[in-house]
Protein backbone atom coordinates (compact mmCIF):
# COMPACT_ATOMS: atom_id res chain seq x y z
CA UNK A 1 0.00 0.00 0.00
CA UNK A 2 2.30 3.13 1.12
CA UNK A 3 5.42 3.28 2.93
CA UNK A 4 4.01 5.29 5.43
CA UNK A 5 4.72 3.81 8.78
CA UNK A 6 1.19 1.53 10.35
CA UNK A 7 -1.57 3.14 11.89
CA UNK A 8 -1.92 -0.47 13.69
CA UNK A 9 0.69 0.71 16.45
CA UNK A 10 -0.80 3.80 17.74
CA UNK A 11 -1.95 4.19 21.15
CA UNK A 12 -5.31 5.40 20.41
CA UNK A 13 -6.51 1.92 18.77
CA UNK A 14 -9.22 0.31 19.13
CA UNK A 15 -11.77 3.10 19.14
CA UNK A 16 -14.42 2.24 21.37
CA UNK A 17 -17.31 5.32 21.07
CA UNK A 18 -20.24 3.12 21.76
CA UNK A 19 -20.28 3.19 25.84
CA UNK A 20 -16.81 1.35 25.44
CA UNK A 21 -17.34 -0.99 22.84
CA UNK A 22 -16.76 -0.51 18.81
CA UNK A 23 -20.50 -1.25 19.17
CA UNK A 24 -23.36 -3.98 18.61
CA UNK A 25 -27.02 -4.22 17.53
CA UNK A 26 -28.00 -4.47 21.41
CA UNK A 27 -28.44 -8.03 21.46
CA UNK A 28 -26.64 -10.12 24.37
CA UNK A 29 -24.68 -12.50 21.79
CA UNK A 30 -23.90 -8.92 19.46
CA UNK A 31 -22.17 -7.16 22.85
CA UNK A 32 -20.58 -10.09 23.75
CA UNK A 33 -18.97 -10.38 20.20
CA UNK A 34 -18.04 -6.77 20.14
CA UNK A 35 -16.60 -6.97 23.70
CA UNK A 36 -14.56 -10.35 22.84
CA UNK A 37 -13.25 -8.21 19.85
CA UNK A 38 -12.59 -5.16 21.27
CA UNK A 39 -10.00 -7.28 24.00
CA UNK A 40 -8.61 -9.81 21.63
CA UNK A 41 -7.42 -7.16 18.81
CA UNK A 42 -10.16 -7.77 16.28
CA UNK A 43 -11.35 -4.38 16.38
CA UNK A 44 -7.83 -2.58 16.40
CA UNK A 45 -6.99 -4.51 13.21
CA UNK A 46 -10.24 -3.80 11.86
CA UNK A 47 -9.80 -0.09 12.05
CA UNK A 48 -5.93 0.21 11.42
CA UNK A 49 -6.35 -1.89 8.03
CA UNK A 50 -9.48 0.38 7.83
CA UNK A 51 -7.83 3.56 7.74
CA UNK A 52 -4.30 2.50 5.96
CA UNK A 53 -6.78 1.36 3.12
CA UNK A 54 -8.06 4.66 2.92
CA UNK A 55 -4.81 6.06 2.96
CA UNK A 56 -3.99 4.03 0.04
CA UNK A 57 -7.33 4.77 -2.08
CA UNK A 58 -6.81 8.92 -1.32
CA UNK A 59 -9.11 11.03 -2.31
CA UNK A 60 -11.15 8.10 -4.12
CA UNK A 61 -12.17 7.14 -0.64
CA UNK A 62 -14.25 3.68 0.35
CA UNK A 63 -17.60 2.66 0.15
CA UNK A 64 -18.51 -0.36 2.42
CA UNK A 65 -18.37 -3.18 -0.16
CA UNK A 66 -15.14 -1.92 -1.94
CA UNK A 67 -13.99 -2.35 1.69
CA UNK A 68 -15.57 -5.70 2.27
CA UNK A 69 -14.25 -7.19 -0.57
CA UNK A 70 -10.72 -5.96 -0.21
CA UNK A 71 -10.57 -7.65 2.98
CA UNK A 72 -13.07 -10.44 2.28
CA UNK A 73 -15.63 -8.81 5.40
CA UNK A 74 -18.98 -9.12 5.39
CA UNK A 75 -21.21 -5.96 5.15
CA UNK A 76 -21.93 -5.88 9.15
CA UNK A 77 -17.78 -5.85 9.84
CA UNK A 78 -17.52 -3.50 6.96
CA UNK A 79 -20.22 -0.82 7.65
CA UNK A 80 -19.23 -1.37 11.68
CA UNK A 81 -15.71 -0.21 11.19
CA UNK A 82 -16.87 2.38 8.73
CA UNK A 83 -19.49 3.73 11.48
CA UNK A 84 -17.16 3.46 14.27
CA UNK A 85 -14.41 5.57 12.94
CA UNK A 86 -16.80 8.23 11.61
CA UNK A 87 -18.24 8.53 14.70
CA UNK A 88 -15.16 8.88 16.19
CA UNK A 89 -13.99 11.93 13.62
CA UNK A 90 -10.90 10.01 12.04
CA UNK A 91 -12.72 9.56 8.47
CA UNK A 92 -15.03 11.76 6.81
CA UNK A 93 -18.46 10.21 4.71
CA UNK A 94 -18.81 12.53 1.24
CA UNK A 95 -22.46 13.82 0.28
CA UNK A 96 -21.96 11.18 -2.36
CA UNK A 97 -22.87 7.90 -3.35
CA UNK A 98 -20.64 5.27 -5.72
CA UNK A 99 -22.89 1.89 -6.66
CA UNK A 100 -25.65 3.16 -4.39
CA UNK A 101 -23.02 3.18 -1.16
CA UNK A 102 -21.70 6.11 0.82
CA UNK A 103 -17.99 7.24 0.58
CA UNK A 104 -15.89 7.53 3.72
CA UNK A 105 -12.26 9.05 2.77
CA UNK A 106 -9.39 10.62 5.42
CA UNK A 107 -10.30 13.80 6.80
CA UNK A 108 -8.09 15.16 4.54
CA UNK A 109 -9.03 14.05 1.53
CA UNK A 110 -12.40 15.83 1.56
CA UNK A 111 -11.30 18.74 -0.60
CA UNK A 112 -14.18 21.04 -0.59
CA UNK A 113 -16.64 18.26 -1.20
CA UNK A 114 -19.94 18.69 1.15
CA UNK A 115 -19.93 15.84 3.79
CA UNK A 116 -22.52 14.04 5.95
CA UNK A 117 -22.15 14.74 9.51
CA UNK A 118 -22.43 11.71 12.04
CA UNK A 119 -26.04 10.86 13.26
CA UNK A 120 -26.64 9.03 16.28
CA UNK A 121 -29.04 6.21 15.55
CA UNK A 122 -32.05 6.28 18.46
CA UNK A 123 -32.93 2.91 20.52
CA UNK A 124 -35.92 1.57 20.60
CA UNK A 125 -36.03 2.53 24.58
CA UNK A 126 -34.84 6.16 24.05
CA UNK A 127 -37.91 6.27 20.97
CA UNK A 128 -40.48 4.58 23.81
CA UNK A 129 -38.78 7.38 26.46
CA UNK A 130 -39.03 10.19 24.08
CA UNK A 131 -42.78 9.10 22.91
CA UNK A 132 -44.27 8.88 26.41
CA UNK A 133 -42.78 12.30 27.30
CA UNK A 134 -44.62 13.62 23.92
CA UNK A 135 -47.49 11.88 24.86
CA UNK A 136 -47.79 13.30 28.35
CA UNK A 137 -47.03 16.86 26.91
CA UNK A 138 -50.61 16.45 24.44
CA UNK A 139 -52.04 14.47 27.18
CA UNK A 140 -51.79 17.83 29.79
CA UNK A 141 -52.80 20.16 26.82
CA UNK A 142 -48.98 21.36 26.80
CA UNK A 143 -49.24 20.93 22.46
CA UNK A 144 -46.46 24.03 21.83
CA UNK A 145 -43.93 22.14 24.50
CA UNK A 146 -44.87 19.12 22.67
CA UNK A 147 -44.09 20.87 19.22
CA UNK A 148 -40.89 22.73 21.05
CA UNK A 149 -39.71 19.15 22.12
CA UNK A 150 -40.15 17.50 18.58
CA UNK A 151 -38.48 20.29 16.80
CA UNK A 152 -35.27 19.59 19.06
CA UNK A 153 -35.28 15.91 18.51
CA UNK A 154 -35.59 16.78 14.83
CA UNK A 155 -32.31 18.65 14.96
CA UNK A 156 -30.68 16.65 17.17
CA UNK A 157 -31.45 13.52 15.14
CA UNK A 158 -30.61 15.00 12.29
Amino acid sequence: MTNEPSLFDQPQFPVLPYAGTSGHSGSDSSEERARREDRDGTTKYRQASTLNFLRWRNVRGSTWKELADHFNWHHGQSSGVLSTLHKAGLIARLDERRDRCAIYVLPECVGDRPVDEYRKNITRTEMREHLATIEEMLDEGRYWEASEYVGALRVELG
